[in-house]
């Protein structure tokens, strides 16, 4: 019989630039007697309904398939369905392999595309019932050939006459896939040899294509607990035969311990029809089979067909975040407790350097411990806090809080606090040696204190080649800090990736350290403590100038009531306070002779004194001569004028004297 290929128009998809998600895991579906339908939660909440794909094994001697339905955010039914020629009831299904994942084109972090979607359709394949026909999907961004998994999502035509699973299923549909090229494929409804029931409404299948060819140990990606999942994709050559005849063996590119594989056929040669079944999954290969039913004959012997295969290393659940366009860098951190178990008050101090959500940040040590940061919107200039220990998480104000809840871990003697960013197309593992952890993420910023070089981890290189820059030269200095000290940043937010620029609090030891830029670091916490804790770590000046003026003589009254006249001198005094707890170092007043009514204006005499700050800057008795004069330009140098913050504070007391021409 001559069959006619019905072609609609290309399905498309658009590039998913959010947050996606992915799983996959294995499940037992229950024996079908007595009606039984499993219901199966995922392992993860989900935006949108994502899609299932699920692959039969052999147990059990009747044809059988595996249909889903009802599929919501959290869960899905799952059963097993027999069709026409058998009884209905089927055996437990063990370890059953299933992947959900989020309908849209994603791309893993190594660059490798996915595209997920659906369609809802009536066409259908058959061996007797006239009418069958393909409905086509397009794909975009593949250069070869992909492999492509379906799986129907809906039951809405099934019988109503009977109960199904423990009555056999009518119409008998499974998921038909052919033609599969880099532009696209041809998808339909199998019925196989069966003719019992019919096809009212359309029925919603499922498709995931991907790259093929991929092998593992190149391919991989981070999951929700921070393991490393490694993946491949197989596209079979055309040789995998019927349940009649002997299973064919499908190898791996390695060995696993425990792999997730699902697999559909990605041809229909065969006029029967039929679906794929597995046999034995082994650490380093599949068998697989295709089945058919026995509605018209007894024989499941089949023709050859190819097969699409996607496997992951173990089961996980996996969030994939947008790269994050915050910007952050570690600025204090207190190591030594005051507190131990959850009550602790280890922190690490992060500065926001670029605004953005801080969502999928990761904070990690040297031994296994790590947190990821929830969504939270930063500003330039906040700071953001890591607790070890418990607390209430806070996104409000300047200061955001966030807390583990868990007992200390940072060492005293020495470790490393790495910081990574969110990446969606990149991946970064972790150099600790007893147990590496994976996210989709690539370093941001690093550092170490205690013994030089290796007795902390090393800074780690992502996929793409991302790393940062940590000189350990002066880690020993940042060590076996006194409990409640915390180390810190100099100047704060200033970060050169050395720790000549890092010293307990208060310590001075960058002063030595050829730390440029040098400014002391400081405590706001109450003693014995010392840290700035959602402060800068050093004292900045804060600067204030107020100008008066006096006449001091004039050629008619002399130094009695003297007048703003020709010949007069006026003397401008000028108040320099600094109300910063930094010292401003250097402090210089220019003045310029120039504009419109100046040139009856000379420089007499200029200077300056320090006096105490609670002391009025007495304008008239100032007798300082130091102010360098040069034509229309005077210059005077006041020098170091010292913070609030320090125990001699100062003020300066400057003036100008001119006289009018």
């Amino acid at each position: 019989m001559k069959r006619l290929l019905f072609l609609l128009p290309y399905v498309l998809l658009t590039t998913n630039l959010h947050a996606w998600k992915m799983e996959a895991d294995k499940i037992q579906v229950d024996n079908t007697n007595g009606n039984t339908v499993t219901y199966i939660n995922f392992r993860q909440i989900y935006d949108i309904v994502p899609l299932v794909f699920v692959l039969m094994d052999d147990r059990g001697g009747d044809p059988s398939t595996l249909r889903v339905a009802n599929i919501t955010t959290t869960g899905f039914d799952v059963y097993t369905v027999e069709p026409d020629g058998e009884d209905g009831p089927h055996t437990n299904m063990n370890s059953i392999p299933y992947i959900a994942i989020e309908s849209g084109t994603h791309t893993l972090p190594d660059g490798t595309q996915i595209v997920a979607g659906s369609i809802s359709t009536q066409r259908f394949q058959s061996m007797f019932i006239s009418g069958d026909s393909w409905q086509a999907v397009g794909l975009s961004g593949f250069s070869t050939t992909p492999i492509v998994l379906g799986q129907i999502q809906t039951r809405i035509n099934e019988r109503t006459d009977a109960t199904v699973p423990d009555a056999v299923s009518q119409p008998w549909i499974t998921t038909a896939v052919s033609n599969v090229t880099s532009s696209g494929f041809n998808v339909a409804l199998e019925r196989s040899e069966t003719t019992s029931g019919t096809l009212t409404s359309a029925e919603t299948i499922a498709y995931l294509a991907m790259d093929s060819g991929l092998n593992s140990g190149n391919h991989y990606f981070a999951s929700n607990d921070s393991k490393k999942i490694e993946y491949e994709t197989i596209r079979t050559n055309d040789t995998i035969q019927g349940w009649d005849n002997p299973d064919t063996t499908v190898n791996f590119s390695t060995t696993y311990s425990d792999p997730i594989v699902v697999a559909t056929k990605n041809t229909r040669d065969g006029i029967d029809g039929g679906w794929l079944r597995r046999g034995t999954v082994a650490g380093s290969h599949i068998t697989l089979q295709v089945d058919e039913d026995r509605a018209n004959d007894t024989e499941r012997g089949h023709t050859t067909e190819r097969a699409g295969i996607v496997l992951f290393s173990r089961p996980f659940d996996a969030e994939f975040l947008p790269t994050s366009n915050a910007r952050m860098l570690i600025n204090e951190v207190m190591y030594n407790e005051t507190q131990t178990g959850t009550n602790n008050d280890e922190f690490v101090e992060l500065y926001v350097t670029q605004a953005g959500d801080i969502e999928g940040y990761v904070l990690s040590d040297q031994d296994t411990n790590y947190y990821r940061f929830p969504s939270c919107s930063v500003s330039s200039g906040d700071y953001v806090i890591f607790h070890t220990g418990s607390g209430v998480n806070s996104c409000s104000g300047t200061v955001k809080h966030f807390y583990q809840g868990v007992s200390q871990y940072w060492n005293n003697s020495k470790d490393d606090v790495l910081l990574l960013r969110t990446a969606i197309d990149d991946v970064t593992t972790t150099t600790q040696a007893s147990s590496p952890k994976t996210f989709n993420a690539k370093p941001q910023d690093y550092v170490a204190y205690g013994t030089l070089g290796g007795a902390v981890d090393a800074i780690p290189i992502s996929m793409k080649g991302v790393t940062v820059s940590w000189n350990y030269s002066y880690g020993t200095e940042l060590d076996n800090a006194s409990d409640g000290v915390s180390v810190a940043l100099t100047p704060n937010a200033k970060d050169s990736n050395t720790s000549a620029c890092w010293e307990l609090s208060t310590s001075g030891n960058a002063a030595n350290n050829s730390c440029g830029n040098y400014i002391p670091t400081r405590s706001t916490a109450t003693a014995p403590l010392s840290y700035t804790l959602g402060e800068s770590n050093t004292a900045m000046p804060d600067m204030s100038i107020v100008k008066s003026s006096v006449v001091l003589n004039d050629p008619v009254n002399n130094t009695t009531n003297p007048k703003r006249i020709p010949g007069a001198t006026i003397r401008y005094c000028f108040t320099v306070d600094n109300t910063g707890d930094g010292n401003a170092e250097n402090a210089v007043i220019n003045d310029t002779l120039t504009g419109s009514g100046r040139d009856n204006l000379t420089y007499v005499n200029a200077g300056f004194v320090l006096q105490n700050i609670n002391t009025t800057c007495s304008c008239s008795t100032i007798a300082d001569t130091s102010g360098s004069i040069s034509g229309t330009n005077v210059t005077i140098t006041i020098g170091d004028i010292s913070g609030t913050g320090n125990v001699a504070t100062s003020r300066a007391c400057a003036y100008i004297e001119m006289s009018i021409n």
